[in-house]
């Protein structure tokens, strides 16, 4: 026979539903901390993955790219390669768990558009990361044909008007 605690039956089913959810709160809470286990595995992130770096003059550029490792554990850069020869980069050896760092990129500019795609591999991440650089070279005005020729007729004065846009 049940005892008479003066809780009625529905108020004892909801206090067994509330005394289940604490129960599985806390079971969640205990995996999330970990249970003093091993740190999660590292894990890369771009904090641009796309960087336009705008109008720049012909020469070289020092380009710097943030990364951080999101994870819980040490993370190794393994190399950082680039899909052109206009752009070298290379990244810091290693990045502590939540740590923060950049890779640094050296671009050539040439008149005109240009763009590159700097891959950066970890040892421990499962997959490689890209970041795209875009930019565009100055480059001076020029005149094409390169000559101007104007047909006069004998004692006219040679006058003409050159559009550039």
């Amino acid at each position: 026979m049940p005892m008479d605690t003066g809780m009625s039956a529905n108020d004892r089913r909801i206090r067994a539903r509330l005394g289940t959810v604490v129960g599985t709160v806390a079971a969640c809470s205990l995996l999330l901390a970990g249970c003093g286990g091993a740190p999660s595995a590292p894990a890369l992130r771009l904090e641009m993955p796309v960087i336009d770096l705008g109008v720049l003059d012909p020469g070289t550029r020092e380009v710097s790219i943030p990364i951080a490792n999101v994870g819980g554990s040490p993370l190794k850069i393994a190399e950082v390669t680039s899909s052109c020869s206009c752009t070298v980069a290379e990244g810091p050896c290693e990045l502590p768990a939540g740590g923060r760092g950049s890779v640094q990129a050296t671009v050539k500019v040439s008149p005109g558009p240009g763009s590159a795609r700097l891959a950066v591999a970890c040892d421990q991440a499962e997959k490689t990361q890209v970041v795209h650089l875009t930019w565009f070279g100055k480059s001076p005005p020029q005149l094409v044909p390169s000559t101007l020729q104007l047909v006069r007729r004998r004692g006219e004065e040679a006058r003409g008007k050159v559009e550039v846009s």
